[in-house]
């Protein structure tokens, strides 16, 4: 059971190694009855965040077993026929579920995704601008290190906290402006 970060969704999810399913209650209604975002199927995992009455989904759907697509679709019950690749300014998918890129997590602030995942077998965080439809990789000095998302509490916030290591660099929080 998750409440969703801008807090107008409660997540009930379930879930296999090979399989799940996420059910919810929109806060914003006075309906208290639980909906299904998409019904389980066969081999295919996903992971829903909610966000100004859209859906955004990490799944493997249509390419089980290989890596994560991002996906977006209105906040609305059995949506899985509505899922469409989220895409940058110039129309290209930024996570299509291919080789180049993997994607891990995606936690969706006010006015950007924050995408966790590897590429060239390093891991990699991503912002992605809804308004803008651009999408940044965050780069560092160092060629080999590891880095994740830290504990973010502000779904508004215009700056995010990471967890950052090397073999030059001890364990250290950084702060990330979002509007760079």
């Amino acid at each position: 059971v998750d409440k969703s970060f801008d807090e107008k969704y409660i997540f009930f999810g379930t879930a296999s190694k090979e399989t799940s399913e996420v059910w919810y209650i929109d806060l914003s209604t006075d309906e208290d009855s639980m909906k299904c975002v998409s019904p389980r199927k066969n081999k295919v995992l996903y992971d829903v965040e909610g966000h100004d009455h859209i859906w955004y989904i990490v799944t493997n759907v249509d390419n089980a077993g290989s890596n994560m697509k991002f996906m977006s679709a209105p906040a609305t019950p059995n949506s899985a026929a509505d899922w469409k690749l989220v895409e940058d300014g110039d129309g290209n998918p930024i996570f299509d579920g291919s080789l180049d890129k993997s994607l891990d997590s995606a936690t969706i602030f006010k006015t950007h995704a924050v995408l966790e995942g590897r590429e060239d077998g390093i891991p990699r965080i991503w912002t992605y601008s809804f308004e803008t439809k651009a999408l940044v990789r965050l780069e560092f000095d160092d060629a080999a290190y590891d880095v994740g998302l830290s504990i973010n509490y502000e779904v508004d916030a215009d700056k995010i906290a990471i967890g950052y290591s090397s073999m030059l660099t001890p364990p250290s929080s950084i702060e990330i402006s979002l509007n760079d």
